[in-house]
């Protein structure tokens, strides 16, 4: 995991999080009647020195492993653990982390970015937008991928895409594609970015004039971004759960108070609960399997079907490593506050290429 540099935010809570599940799966005399050890190594948000550190780890006779959460930075290691038959864990929302991209050796449980975009698809549909402006920053695959699989499933629920516009993170303005939105006479915006360049352009965007309803992927779950868009209105965010108390799963609420009574802080954003499902995963698959010989976890965690996780009932197949159905929350930010809106699910069905 990234412990130092640019993924120490994602990551530590990331891991912190699978600790606790480990905790508690040890506490219950843990998997098989053996208990659970983590050896920890920095990948110091380097992708050039991952996949070395990635090997130590296996050199030392690991059972599986987790790695960062972002494809690009993980995809080393998880490379390393692939020509290994380690098992693999992430939680990346990206396809390419499974079969298609890694090997049968990679599974996350967080939902396919191409599934998410249904997701904001599938609201925007039921609150009756029709037409859609698609600006997307294109630094990242994962943004790419939420706004490829917005686009493809707003066409096929009947709605337009009324124009497009891309920016990178670290651009200074969005001038231009503000008067493109402007122009567009589009009645939602869909804007794929993460912070601090994608708070940069809501602030904006709303400075500008532009007050119709935006959506945002899970990039943006959390509140700790919002001072840099005051006020922020008619805002909604796709997430892995809320950190704000409020959550439809009284395991989550549980879990959050948790983490804040053990660590001091309110975790940031939803996404920490993937640390928590990864354990779960590995510990069952490992039950079922009877061993922790690799083929063997990986075939059991190929059959979970609606696997009762703490981020929700969570389906898996030979050829799909990442979840593609389940539904999503949905976070309404009202005068720069947030909270759980409602769940939403895909609605139209989404395959591994979007």
């Amino acid at each position: 995991m990234g412990k130092t540099g640019f993924l120490e935010p994602y990551d530590i809570p990331s891991l912190t999080a699978f600790k606790m599940a480990v905790a508690d799966i040890n506490a219950k005399g843990g998997v098989n009647g053996r208990q659970m050890q983590l050896i920890e190594a920095d990948t110091k948000s380097d992708p050039a020195v991952t996949g070395q550190v990635a090997q130590r780890l296996i050199d030392k006779g690991i059972d599986a492993m987790l790695v960062s959460c972002d494809f690009d930075f993980s995809a080393p290691a998880a490379q390393a653990a692939q020509k290994a038959g380690v098992p693999v864990l992430g939680c990346a929302g990206s396809p390419k982390f499974g079969v298609q991209g890694i090997g049968p050796m990679a599974f996350t449980p967080t939902l396919s970015t191409y599934a998410e975009g249904a997701v904001l698809s599938n609201f925007a549909t039921k609150k009756g937008w029709s037409k859609a402006f698609l600006l997307v920053d294109d630094t990242l695959s994962y943004t790419r991928e939420v706004c490829a699989g917005f686009e493809k499933a707003f066409k096929e629920q009947g709605g337009t895409i009324a124009g497009q516009g891309s920016f990178k993170n670290s651009d200074g303005s969005v001038a231009s594609q503000i008067e493109a939105i402007k122009s567009s006479g589009a009645d939602v915006l869909m804007a794929c970015s993460y912070p601090p360049g994608g708070a940069s352009a809501l602030r904006q965007i709303r400075a500008a004039g532009v007050d119709i309803p935006i959506l945002g992927e899970m990039a943006f779950e959390g509140a700790y971004w919002l001072k840099a868009v005051p006020g922020l209105s008619d805002y909604y965010a796709s997430a892995t759960a809320s950190v704000f108390g409020d959550d439809p799963s009284p395991a989550v609420n549980t879990f959050i108070k948790r983490y804040e009574k053990e660590t001091g802080t309110t975790p940031a954003v939803g996404h920490v609960t993937l640390g928590y499902a990864n354990a779960q995963m590995l510990a069952r698959a490992i039950e079922i399997a009877g061993s922790t010989d690799g083929d063997a976890v990986v075939k059991a965690m190929e059959g979970f079907d609606k696997q009762d996780l703490i981020i929700g009932p969570t389906s898996f197949s030979a050829t799909a490593h990442i979840p593609l159905d389940r539904p999503m929350r949905i976070i309404e930010y009202q005068n720069g506050k947030p909270s759980f809106l409602e769940m939403v699910a895909p609605g139209v069905k989404v395959g591994l290429g979007g």
